[in-house]
């Protein structure tokens, strides 16, 4: 299962980057607590990358879960 996290080392630096992509779901809040917990054994940072998965936004208009100004004004 992929856990949305990206982890490398920066280039001439022991300093650790990880990117993590965040969608403000309840996996992506358990994906930063993991991102920290590596970083609790060294220095770096982490980046995280708000996506938004516009199929999902496209099957809601499609079934009529929301309106698009509803869906705009909520994730975009």
């Amino acid at each position: 299962m992929d856990n949305g996290i990206t982890s490398r080392q920066s280039p001439n630096s022991q300093e650790a980057v990880i990117l993590v992509a965040v969608d403000f779901s309840d996996c992506s809040r358990l994906a930063l607590r993991k991102a920290q917990l590596l970083l609790d054994e060294g220095p770096g940072c982490i980046i995280a990358l708000h996506v938004i998965d516009y199929n999902f936004i496209a099957a809601c208009l499609r079934r009529d879960i929301a309106d698009d100004g509803n869906l705009k004004s909520n994730f975009l």
